[in-house]
């Protein structure tokens, strides 16, 4: 059976700047599901559970 796991990146624009730059990463851990993984993402995203760059 196959495992999933969600690596995300948040940008942000800071006032002024033309393009975005990355902010923040995460990942979720190894999940049975794609919807798993897909609601440890959003629960890490809620829950300020990431890395700042």
């Amino acid at each position: 059976m196959a495992d999933y796991r969600i690596d995300f990146s948040i940008m942000r624009r800071e006032e002024g700047e033309e393009d975005f730059s990355e902010y923040a990463f995460g990942s979720t851990a190894s999940s049975e599901t794609i919807q798993e993984a897909g609601f440890d993402a959003y629960a890490a995203i809620q829950n300020e559970e990431w890395d700042e760059v």
